[in-house]
């Protein structure tokens, strides 16, 4: 069987995407999936990563995307953009 439109998109996209299970706290979850481009931008391989929670990734620089996680957890999703360079 071959790969969904979907795991194509995921695996094709540009970005850093992250999936995590729904929780009480979705920035406790840890990551049921990431994109290789995720991987490489932050530099974990990506076993790394699904040990990880959004708290892990957003220290720091990112810390002020919180906010932005509190409003995914609201509406269900979120578009903004972080230049990371």
């Amino acid at each position: 069987m071959g790969l969904s439109k979907y795991q194509i998109y995921f695996s094709a996209i540009n970005d850093m995407v992250f999936i995590n299970h729904d929780s009480k706290d979705a920035l406790e979850a840890k990551f049921v999936e990431v994109n290789d481009v995720a991987c490489q931008t932050l530099g974990y391989a990506k076993e790394e990563l699904l040990a990880m929670s959004v708290n892990d990734v957003i220290e720091g620089e990112f810390a002020d995307a919180k906010s932005l996680w509190y409003q995914v957890k609201e509406e269900g999703s979120v578009v903004f953009e972080k230049k990371l360079c």
